[in-house]
């Protein structure tokens, strides 16, 4: 299964969230290939972090072209691929979104969140305008404030669109997320046990049918 974690606005919390699923859903028994297409390089560089610090790191590929990119997608012998890119639309994040069989979307209920969300949805729907496969969205409450209930601007944004998903799965603006990022950490190597059940919810519903 390839996941690609996708949105055109930038400090969504794209690397963040995908560098703890990676590390849970290899928790979880799975074979994860890791690409990094981001210009910052954010999971790139989290991972020589983590392994500058002595723990066991990731092999992450950064496919320098879309015929690269394209082998590495067509071509794997993992469970689960998952593809980290930029906050940007060009020809190489088009080519993962279409070859993605879900799409993870981090939103959260800030209104330039939301209306960079429809920017990426007519981004979407131009992907099948050029008669490329449109995967499947599951859209994902990120960095939402623990007392926050009301997800009304979100549900709207989405609307009747059966092509997208809201998940039930709700991370939470939790500290343990960034701070374990700086030591090339996942919350999994941390006590916080709400943080990691917020993550294990959210793999499980990734990968539920």
């Amino acid at each position: 299964m390839i996941v690609t974690i996708a949105h055109t606005k930038g400090g969504v919390g794209k690397s963040t969230l995908a560098w703890h699923i990676i590390f849970m859903f290899i928790m979880l028994g799975k074979r994860v290939k890791v690409i990094d297409l981001d210009f910052q390089q954010t999971t790139y560089f989290l991972n020589q972090i983590r392994v500058s610090s002595g723990l066991d790191g990731l092999e992450v590929e950064q496919p320098q072209d879309i015929e690269e990119l394209i082998s590495l997608l067509e071509d794997y012998d993992e469970d689960i691929v998952i593809v980290d890119i930029g906050g940007f639309d060009n020809d190489m994040n088009r080519t993962a979104i279409s070859y993605a069989d879900k799409i993870l979307v981090p939103i959260s209920n800030s209104v330039t969140e939301v209306l960079g969300f429809k920017t990426f949805e007519a981004i979407l729907e131009d992907i099948t305008t050029q008669k490329l496969d449109y995967p499947f969205v599951n859209v994902v409450l990120n960095n939402i404030h623990p007392l926050t209930k009301n997800f009304d601007v979100i549900t709207e944004a989405i609307g009747n669109n059966p092509q997208m998903k809201l998940l039930k799965s709700i991370i939470r603006n939790r500290k343990v997320y960034k701070d374990t990022l700086g030591v090339g950490k996942s919350v999994l190597d941390t006590n916080d046990t709400p943080a990691i059940e917020d993550i294990k919810r959210l793999c499980d519903e990734l990968t539920s049918h």
